[in-house]
């Protein structure tokens, strides 16, 4: 129940500082996680968008639409790690980018 309420209150705190927080071992978060069916998240850089990302873009919208219907609490199941800001200019700040 903890460590459900730890990613459900700060769903960016990361795996390492929950697993001080909680006085558990990593391998053991990880493993509740999984029980949970809690995924971390961890996003990708990307340079550019290309021309044939402009057909997948909708059927990506449109899969993820049609799987928030069928698991409304999808949501709160994806742990958002990353706290790298995208800017209009392309530029990305890749101090937390993998």
């Amino acid at each position: 129940m903890k460590v459900t309420l730890t990613f459900v209150n700060s769903p960016n705190k990361s795996m390492r500082q929950s697993s001080w927080e909680l006085g558990i071992r990593r391998a053991l978060l990880q493993r509740i996680m999984h029980q949970l069916h809690f995924k971390p998240y961890r996003s990708r850089l990307l340079h550019d968008l290309l021309e044939e990302d402009l057909d997948r873009r909708p059927q990506f919208c449109e899969i993820t639409c049609n799987q928030l219907t069928e698991q409304p609490n999808l949501r709160s199941k994806i742990i958002w790690t990353d706290g790298t800001c995208f800017k209009l200019s392309s530029l990305v700040s890749r101090h937390n980018s993998v």
